[in-house]
């Protein structure tokens, strides 16, 4: 977040470092405002913040509004307000000096969004020649490598690299943990059992939320998932559904928890069982950066951005794709082929053109393989890799991605925000790589079996 006091160039940051001496602290400051609105933005910016304030050796200060900081909508402002006072508290991170600043930057945030349309507001922008009722909010609040620089104070690139290199694991508080624990019995887990967060976000979810923005690339259906829970629960695992109380509701059924259909569904129990599960099944949405903030190992299905490799970061992360159909060429494409088109699809995540191709869901059998792939080798140590044909995607997906981004770098003068997660090169199913990496027998059953099927639609997409 990076503010400008009237004509002047100081930052915010620079501004409250003024008041160091006051509260006896050496470092510098950091100040962010994550997006506290949004679940999935709340956690990715959180998780950036802290291991930029540690790299950087500098104090941070979390602000927060009041007021929703998007127009028109009935979203909360505040997604979670059990994960906010704990950060910015600043337990375990920060101290209470740092704490009050944040309230009285916070309460500033609250006013200048409330007001900021009045005519007082207008006014006040007027007399001062800035936006000082109406400041850019938000961890991107300057979007770009300058604004980031500026942000920290810094005239050297972030090296991302180096900053998530080794990422800061965030625990909750003594308190909240006893509390979690409790929530958890009830739920109907006896303590110490093992137990897998699974989050799939369904239509129910892109209903509610259809006026924000679009989600069909995200959403899948629960169904598919079943065959994927019978195997995690014969394995000795309870499953609980995580996500909106929004989504198509499923029965329970043995170790299966349709929890966010429970009495017990609470913001604390969320944050509890995120931390504690001993992996997350998930396809896109949010609360994918929930397992990244703590540090859990993830399994993403029905991922719609390839080059992006479901945001994994973790030494046992593993990823598997939906399928791309060409309408033109009337079958699906291969992993190569996906990835060979990544450097000319000018959206900045990656979105296929919905007009010359068609996002399909991973099928039961294929969500059900890489799960026992990563129980196989994390939990029974199997090896169970192909690491050529690994090699063989990232080499082509960082190639074509670079071309990518720089593409966007010079068409808007600024560095693609999924950038920082480029280094990184989780697994991709095994068996789904070697299924898809090619177009062979396998892509060629499923084309015919979709063709059949959907002769009528893709007959009207064409015409």
């Amino acid at each position: 977040m990076l503010y400008k006091n009237m004509n002047h160039k100081n930052t915010m940051a620079e501004l409250i470092s003024l008041l160091k001496p006051i509260f006896g602290r050496k470092k510098d400051y950091l100040i962010v405002s994550p997006a506290w609105y949004g679940f999935g933005e709340m956690f990715e910016s959180l998780f950036l913040a802290v291991n930029l304030a540690r790299y950087y050796n500098k104090e941070l200060i979390l602000t927060y509004s009041n007021v929703h900081l998007r127009e028109n909508t009935n979203l909360p402002a505040i997604c979670n307000h059990e994960l906010k006072t704990f950060m910015v508290k600043g337990v375990g991170l920060i101290g209470n000096p740092v704490s009050t600043i944040s309230k009285l930057l916070s309460l500033y945030i609250s006013f200048s969004r409330k007001y900021h349309k009045t005519l007082f507001g207008k006014i006040v922008r007027k007399l001062s020649g800035e936006r000082l009722l109406r400041p850019k909010i938000g961890f991107w609040g300057h979007k770009g490598e300058k604004g980031l620089q500026q942000l920290l104070g810094s005239n050297r690139p972030v090296s991302w690299k180096s900053v998530l290199k080794s990422p800061i694991e965030i625990n909750l508080t003594p308190e909240q943990d006893k509390r979690g624990q409790k929530a958890l019995l009830r739920l109907g887990i006896p303590e110490g059992k093992p137990f897998v967060c699974l989050y799939v976000r369904d239509a129910g979810f892109e209903k509610k939320h259809s006026t924000r923005m679009i989600f069909n690339h995200y959403t899948a259906d629960i169904r598919t998932y079943r065959k994927a829970i019978k195997t995690i629960s014969d394995k000795g695992f309870y499953v609980i559904r995580m996500g909106d109380p929004s989504a198509v509701s499923i029965s329970d059924d043995g170790h299966f928890i349709d929890y966010v259909h429970t009495s017990h569904y609470s913001k604390l129990l969320d944050l509890y069982l995120y931390r504690h599960c001993t992996v997350m099944v998930c396809s896109g949405g949010g609360p994918r950066f929930a397992s990244i903030f703590y540090s859990r190992d993830t399994i993403v299905t029905n991922w719609a951005h390839i080059h992006l490799c479901g945001y994994c970061i973790g030494k046992n992360d593993v990823f598997i794709t939906k399928h791309v159909y060409s309408i033109h060429q009337d079958r699906f494409l291969c992993l190569r082929e996906q990835l060979e088109l990544i450097d000319t699809v000018t959206d900045n995540w990656g979105f296929f053109d919905p007009n010359e191709f068609i996002l399909v869901d991973n099928d039961e059998d294929e969500i059900n393989q890489v799960i026992v792939e990563w129980y196989d080798r994390h939990v029974e140590g199997a090896d169970n890799r192909d690491d050529n044909l690994q090699k063989a995607f990232h080499d082509l997906r960082q190639k074509h991605t670079r071309i990518k981004f720089d593409n966007y770098k010079r068409t808007t003068g600024r560095e693609s925000e999924h950038k920082k997660y480029f280094h990184f090169r989780p697994r991709v199913g095994n068996q789904f790589l070697e299924d898809c990496w090619e177009y062979g027998d396998y892509l060629e059953n499923m084309t015919q079996e979709f063709n059949e099927g959907h002769q009528d639609k893709l007959k009207h997409t064409i015409g």
